[in-house]
């Protein structure tokens, strides 16, 4: 029993001692400090994907166009300012001594001034007359005039008048601008008012406002080349006139007793009249202009007023080289 037991004890030793090589020989080629260890490959944890949406047949969205904005631009210098030329003669009334520039015809002072309203600035011209005046020249008159013209002299006019709303209409006709003849004094003419036949030879043209209306009035020799032959006289309704407001003129003018004479009238820049052939009496000169207010026929004569005033602004003559945007108010 004892010799079984010492047995099993000398073949454990050598059981163990064998076991320690092999351990030995295993450990003796790794690196030292590391020990390496096998083992299966995890598979990669996999989250499923979700199911895609079966697509769904449908009409396509509207769409709306989304707002353009224009491109900046430079800004655009504004057109320059009319030129005028061709000009003979040009007032506002704004200088202090403008009415200076005119020769009157007046019974007062007061009876031409400077004064508002005003077409443009501050002041225009303002005339003035009454029944109860002094009579100038033989009749009731205020009236600015310029020099003589040459025989078959051309001419552009440009002007603003304005009737105040106490402007009442009247049957009796007042002369507002006129083109007066000159006597023919190597004929014996005078200033005197010269006859022909028992008759006045009239005035040659003057805008009149009677009744409410602007009336051109246009006196001719029933012989053009012949001074001494009766006149024949034509009136042309220039349309209604309004107070309370500005009217604009414009009259283009060739003075002559032959057939290549010429006048024409724009009101507010529109064309009223036009008149071709002889617009002049053979005389020795051309006409001179004459504007403001000249009521030749005031008393006894069934006018229903008895005082008249009109303005008159951006007054000016153009030559016969000028447009009608070189005198246009």
């Amino acid at each position: 029993m004892m010799k079984n037991n010492y047995l099993s004890y000398r073949l454990n030793l050598v059981c163990s001692f064998f076991l320690g090589l092999c351990l030995t020989a295993a450990l003796a080629g790794c690196e030292p400090g590391t020990i390496e260890m096998s083992a299966e490959p995890a598979d990669p944890v996999k989250t499923p994907a979700a199911p895609a949406a079966p697509a769904q047949p449908s009409d396509p969205a509207p769409t709306t166009p989304a707002p353009t904005t224009p491109a900046p631009t430079d800004p655009q210098p504004a057109p320059p300012a009319y030129s005028r030329k061709n000009l003979l003669f040009e007032s506002t009334f704004e200088q202090q001594n403008a009415l200076s520039a005119w020769q009157s015809e007046q019974a007062h002072a007061s009876s031409i001034v400077r004064s508002s309203p005003a077409k443009t600035g501050k002041y225009s011209a303002k005339f003035v007359i009454k029944n109860s005046d002094p009579l100038v020249a033989g009749s009731y008159r205020a009236e600015l005039k310029n020099d003589i013209l040459p025989k078959f002299s051309e001419r552009w006019y440009g002007f603003s008048t304005y009737l105040p709303e106490s402007f009442r209409n009247d049957p009796v006709p007042e002369s507002i601008f006129q083109w007066h003849n000159v006597p023919n004094f190597s004929s014996g003419e005078t200033w005197a008012l010269a006859t022909r036949d028992g008759g006045v030879r009239q005035t040659p043209l003057h805008v009149q406002t009677v009744n409410g209306r602007y009336v051109l009035v246009h006196s001719l020799s029933t012989v053009p080349d012949d001074y001494r032959s009766p006149v024949k006289v034509k009136k042309y309704d220039l349309g209604p006139y309004r107070t309370g407001e500005w009217t604009d003129w414009v009259l283009h003018m060739k003075f002559t007793y032959q057939n290549d004479g010429i006048i024409e009238v724009w009101k507010n820049g529109e064309k009223v009249l036009t008149i071709n052939g002889q617009t002049y009496y053979n005389d020795e000169s051309g006409p001179y202009l004459k504007f403001g207010l000249y009521k030749w026929g005031w008393s006894g004569t069934g006018s229903t007023v008895s005082e008249r005033t009109i303005h008159f602004d951006d007054f000016r003559i153009g030559s016969a080289k000028a447009t009608y945007n070189d005198v246009a108010p």
